[in-house]
């Protein structure tokens, strides 16, 4: 009986393990493009428009990006346990689809009000208002892109074919389009097209693997307004030491100063985008099976990868940013150099969030860990913008700091609740 008990464990592990292979192959699919793909267009964007006009941009995405925080709501979280729970019953599935719609359409709205005053009326911008207008078109997109939905019935193929798509189409428009510093406002233009094209490809798959949205009442809308409010402050939370340190410097420093910290943060995302997959593929797994044996194989091998990057990247950081952006954001090494050190942290961190203690039944604590990292970086930018720190380094140290605090609080409370399921760990194992 033991034996065969130990034959169907070890048959399941197999299988999650090939699950998980496969739908992380489909993601690191993505993390590749996002990864070579900003090494082909930022160094043809900074060469052509130069650190001020790059930089303006970038304040322009990251407005776009730190709206996105708003408008997802955490829904890109919520979203995957709804759906692992009730996969196989299309009618719920449908349900759900149209309450995060609606959701988000509503969330789109009150944000895109937002950004078109503030285009209208900010003085430091003023000669540039259509250019932060197009940020609404991006966040557009990116809203409307159902990613959550593929991610949560763990079909992540679909999501490689249009995101890879997308990014394609925007490297080819601008490398064909924009050829002076004059043509940056179509920067921004095709990258709201291309993510709006996304979006409704998205919806197209949607309807071919037979789903759609319904209305779901009112009531349905506001419970998930409300199920998916944790995991908007922990995004809200993550999003003041991410997308928020370009809008920072945006608002209170100089567009140089964007450009530095936008072009040593696009080499700091990308070798995350390297490790991302495998957090993304065992979140929905993790919370099924919790097969800690597998989460801590792929741990083990990531933090390797992630030393040795780093170190490589420390030696040759300054040659690096020469090559690919220009003589003028070599100013930009030191600020290089901190996130450097601030991914030999955030690598684990992210494996000992939501995919350990959600799988442990912590979630609060996984959010909680980027509620204090948040308010710490509030705190640290507040100390900047008063003392008039606002440089790229400046902001960069912050999330250095803020990491810190987030990958401890997860270590320790990770390393606590793993010795109370000591039991269950070595039935797994």
């Amino acid at each position: 009986m033991s034996e065969r008990l130990s034959s169907t464990s070890a048959n399941n592990d197999q299988e999650d393990q090939k699950r998980v292979f496969k739908n992380a192959s489909a993601l690191f699919v993505i993390q590749i493009a996002n990864m070579v793909l900003p090494f082909i267009l930022l160094p043809y964007l900074t060469h052509v428009l130069g650190a001020q006009y790059y930089g303006l941009v970038a304040f322009g995405l990251g407005i776009a990006q730190l709206g996105f925080v708003i408008t997802d709501y955490g829904f890109s979280l919520y979203a995957p346990v709804v759906l692992s729970k009730i996969r196989g019953d299309v009618s719920k599935i449908n349900k759900v689809v149209g309450a995060i719609y609606c959701c988000r359409i509503l969330l789109l709205l009150l944000v895109s009000a937002t950004i078109y005053l503030y285009a209208l009326n900010t003085q430091q911008y003023a000669e540039h208002k259509e250019l932060l207008l197009l940020s609404i078109l991006i966040l557009a997109g990116t809203t409307l892109q159902p990613i959550w939905f593929f991610h949560g019935i763990e079909k992540m193929g679909y999501i490689t074919f249009f995101s890879l798509l997308s990014r394609l189409s925007f490297l080819l428009l601008v490398v064909f389009f924009v050829a002076t510093k004059e043509d940056y406002f179509y920067v921004a233009l095709f990258n709201g097209i291309t993510h709006c094209a996304a979006a409704l490809l998205g919806l197209v798959l949607i309807y071919k693997l037979g789903y759609r949205a319904t209305w779901p009442g009112w009531q349905s809308i506001l419970e998930t307004f409300k199920a998916s409010m944790e995991f908007f402050w922990s995004r809200a939370a993550v999003s003041t030491y991410t997308a928020a340190g370009t809008v920072f410097l945006g608002l209170w420093g100089t567009s140089v100063q964007v450009a530095y910290y936008s072009a040593a943060e696009q080499l700091y995302k990308g070798a995350q985008a390297f490790f991302a997959p495998l957090s993304q593929a065992l979140y929905p797994n993790m919370l099924k099976n919790r097969n800690f044996s597998l989460l801590f194989k792929v741990m083990k091998w990531a933090v390797l990868c992630c030393l040795t990057g780093v170190l490589i990247g420390s030696v040759i950081g300054e040659q690096v940013l020469e090559l690919l952006f220009g003589e003028e954001f070599v100013n930009a090494n030191s600020v290089l150099l901190i996130f450097l050190i601030t991914l030999m942290f955030t690598t684990p961190s992210t494996m000992l969030g939501y995919p350990l203690l959600g799988a442990l039944g912590k979630v609060s604590l996984a959010n909680r860990s980027v509620f204090l990292g948040g308010a710490l970086q509030l705190c640290l930018l507040s100390f900047c913008y008063l003392l008039g720190y606002t440089t790229a380094f400046s902001v960069a140290l912050c999330v250095l700091l803020v990491e810190l605090l987030v990958f401890f609080l997860r270590a320790y409370w990770g390393n606590r609740y793993l010795r109370a399921n000591a039991n269950s760990l070595i039935e797994k194992v």
